[in-house]
């Protein structure tokens, strides 16, 4: 079995997929593909309740899957256990069933400064902390730059 195949249209087709080194060779070309790294990862102040958390990182950008279920427990809103410190500000909408939030009310996930917060935004534009979080589902997803 060949293991690459290199076309005359400048394509390599790859019969066993592409294996990266477990630690990043940087590349000086901004067009090489040097970087890809999938795992699992915790947030520390679930006190309780199961999580399961992963992520995918491509190059710069990570990609985070967080679900935790039978009734979490948070011991605060501002949540660690990143794989990545994050370059920018992300944002992404919870689903959550379990706890409820005022009307016209969104509950958020903030990525900032290598932490994650749980915030809850009013429709007036209106940001809050959510002060009771126990017993709560949680799922979410977001991307954001290392």
């Amino acid at each position: 079995d060949k293991v690459a195949t290199f076309h005359t249209n400048k394509t390599i087709e790859i019969g066993a997929g592409i294996k990266f080194p477990a630690t990043q060779v940087t590349s000086a070309n901004a067009n090489t593909l040097d970087d890809y790294e999938e795992g699992t990862f915790t947030i520390n102040e679930v006190t309780s309740g199961t999580q399961t958390s992963t992520y995918t990182k491509i190059g710069n950008l990570v990609y985070l899957s967080v679900q935790v279920e039978s009734g979490a427990t948070f011991s605060t809103t501002a949540l660690s256990g990143l794989p990545f410190p994050p370059a920018n500000i992300a944002t992404a909408i919870v689903y959550t069933d379990g706890f409820s939030v005022p009307s016209n009310t969104l509950l958020l996930i903030i990525i900032s400064s290598g932490s994650m917060y749980i915030r809850t935004q009013a429709e007036s534009g209106t940001i809050g902390v959510p002060t009771d979080l126990s017993g709560a589902n949680f799922r979410f997803s977001i991307t954001y730059r290392v």
